[in-house]
């Protein structure tokens, strides 16, 4: 889905200063993408390019900031079972500085400003309605500024994937995990969280720190990667590829066009999170797209099927944590 964006190797984009990326670096980023730990001389074969050539592209695109090597840990394995899309409209206090207590929330994963209401709308994780309830009564309503809140528990995320994402947001502290259990132990969790912090150790760094064997670790590691407890992923910058433009989507439709609605959603990989709810609008997530235009052509197919379509563009991204997603 780059192939939109074509420039000259070693060129620069003049409003972000970072490297323009040319055929050969979108196709390295979709290699990265399909196979994330791929070794370096099997990705110079398979871009038909020198191991150094291929150490030079990689190293670039990692330190420009266009693409980076994650481990994301699956939320729902961890004890939380629902995602929860909140609008919170903000009053007689800076945007930025609601967002920024807001942002102290470990359960919060990502707030998106407006210019116009929603002011803000947050993706939340929680284990369940009564501790979004106690979110809301015992942190929310602590933040001066927000004036009203409406929060949408999921009934089922169909897809939280999170693999496009600025790398500079970088990591946040670790969520707890609740879900603890006898084939998920103490040393499960240690190996998760050394490579939710770094996700380019090798099996035997993780060895060393743990003080064990890479035998284990590697044995562990599949284990939990074939469980779908965890998940490798090149996370791509939007901007990096060219898809400039967020948007906070809201899809209302009849209940006999609501699997037809769903299909549309999930056929394109615009949508990086889409969620069902029981409330006024039937599905909710965000998208990303290269301009306002694609997003509106996007947003009038979807009004073929649906009762209603909102698309809010992003103004700007407060957060966006993207250590966790659901790996389905």
């Amino acid at each position: 889905m780059f192939e939109h964006v074509m420039h000259a190797e070693g060129s620069k984009d003049a409003s972000t200063g970072r490297p323009t990326l040319d055929a050969k670096d979108l196709e390295l980023i979709q290699l990265l993408r399909d196979a994330p730990r791929s070794q370096n001389r099997t990705l110079a074969k398979q871009l038909g390019v020198s191991a150094p050539t291929l150490l030079s592209r990689l190293r670039r695109l990692t330190q420009s900031g266009a693409c980076e090597l994650r481990l994301q840990r699956d939320f729902k394995q961890m004890g939380y079972a629902h995602l929860v899309s909140v609008e919170i409209d903000v009053s007689d206090r800076a945007q930025e500085d609601v967002a920024a207590d807001l942002a102290q929330i470990p359960e919060v994963l990502a707030i998106l400003g407006f210019l116009e209401g929603p002011t803000l709308s947050m993706q939340m994780i929680v284990r369940s309605p009564a501790h979004l309830r106690d979110i809301i009564k015992d942190q929310l309503a602590d933040i001066a500024g927000i004036q009203r809140v409406r929060s949408n528990l999921s009934l089922k995320i169909h897809r939280y994937s999170n693999v496009f994402s600025e790398p500079g947001f970088g990591s946040y502290p670790s969520l707890s995990n609740d879900a603890l259990e006898n084939d998920f132990d103490a040393f499960d969790e240690e190996v998760l969280e050394l490579l939710r912090t770094n996700g380019k150790l090798s099996n035997r760094e993780v060895a060393k720190q743990l003080g064990t064997n890479e035998h284990k670790v590697r044995r562990r590691l599949t284990n939990l990667l074939d469980g779908k407890a965890a998940i490798f992923n090149y996370l791509v910058s939007p901007v990096a590829v060219g898809a400039g433009v967020w948007a906070y989507l809201r899809v209302a439709a009849e209940p006999a066009k609501q699997d037809s609605v769903l299909k549309t959603l999930l056929q394109s990989e615009n949508c990086v999170s889409i969620c069902e709810t029981a409330g006024e609008w039937g599905f909710l997530g965000w998208v990303v797209f290269q301009d306002v235009d694609e997003l509106r052509d996007f947003a009038e197919k979807l009004k073929a099927k649906s009762i209603a379509v909102s698309a809010r563009v992003v103004d700007r991204v407060f957060k966006h944590n993207c250590d966790y997603a659901r790996v389905l």
